[in-house]
């Protein structure tokens, strides 16, 4: 994906790592994609494929098997919001945030959960393995950042945990959870103040901040992932 303020222009393709090495694949279909939608992609081992869902209206899902995309048929929900995905491994399913409905993965079509409470415009959703709660970092309108809300008892609260401190959060995140600190990590900062790229995890139910030497210069944008291979 290229983009730049007035001139945008979407490439559509797919590629692997093998951890050494980005191969370019080319399948049969690409998933549909505009330049205002993000998409998002999640693994499943239990079904043992990657899942994509767009952010087109209505959404749809995607599986990449075999080095192909296959379109699965699913149930049309209708919404305008970029789609977030996360792997729940006590339950073994994978749960999807999208238009302030939480719905649940069953192998062959997403079921709207019981979930009350779902918050709007989200910014990254993890499962925090540690703590064993679904957790999503969610745009605050009332101030230039995000609040962290966590599900509990099928039910989204709102953890009082602000992203505010030093540098104005990003428009996009990198949000998840990493295994080897057992935290979620939260990636973003903003290049106009400049500072280097803030690295930020979630410990005890607070907000630490770290300012990297030597790392990324700071952007709105950015996306974070724990390779847990060892």
């Amino acid at each position: 994906y290229y983009h730049e303020p007035f001139d945008l222009e979407v490439v559509t393709d797919t590629w692997e790592f093998d951890g050494s090495t980005w191969t370019q694949k080319n399948p049969t279909h690409q998933p549909p994609i505009s330049s205002l939608e993000t998409p998002d992609m999640v693994y499943d081992p239990v079904n043992q494929y990657t899942l994509l869902v767009t952010g087109t209206d209505p959404f749809q899902t995607w599986k990449w098997e075999n080095d192909q995309w296959t379109l699965i048929p699913t149930t049309a929900y209708a919404g305008d919001d970029d789609p977030f995905l996360a792997y729940n491994t006590d339950e073994q399913a994978v749960f999807l945030v999208k238009d302030s409905m939480t719905y649940r993965w069953t192998g062959s079509d997403w079921t709207q959960s019981s979930v009350l409470e779902t918050p709007a415009s989200l910014m990254g959703l993890a499962y925090d393995q540690n703590l064993s709660r679904m957790t999503a970092l969610v745009r605050d309108s009332s101030t230039p950042g995000g609040i962290i809300f966590y599900l509990n008892n099928g039910v989204w609260q709102d953890s009082g945990i602000s992203t505010i401190v030093q540098a104005s959060p990003p428009q996009t995140v990198g949000f998840d959870y990493d295994p080897s600190s057992q935290k979620i990590v939260l990636m973003g900062g903003h290049e106009g103040l400049g500072f280097n790229e803030l690295l930020r995890y979630i410990d005890n139910d607070e907000l630490s901040y770290v300012i990297m030497d030597g790392g990324p210069t700071a952007r709105i944008g950015g996306a974070v992932c724990a390779d847990d291979s060892g």
